[in-house]
């Protein structure tokens, strides 16, 4: 495997397990939270944000695999 599908793979990789792990910490943060309004919005800013960004990161990665050259 060359560097470059290396690389694809890792960050498909940590995308995939952020995607199915960050649950657990996110309701956490939730429970903890109580009702502090200001602590709900960075919670959810900062867990959705990063959701959205893993998925950028696996469509990018397929887009990149589908339409490469061999």
């Amino acid at each position: 495997m060359d560097g470059k599908m290396r690389s694809m793979a890792t960050q498909s990789f940590v995308a995939i397990s952020w995607l199915m792990v960050s649950w657990w910490p996110h309701d956490n943060f939730h429970i903890s939270n109580g009702m502090d309004t200001q602590g709900l919005l960075y919670i959810d800013y900062g867990f959705h944000g990063t959701l959205m960004l893993a998925g950028i990161v696996l469509a990018y990665n397929f887009y990149r695999m589908i339409t490469e050259k061999k």
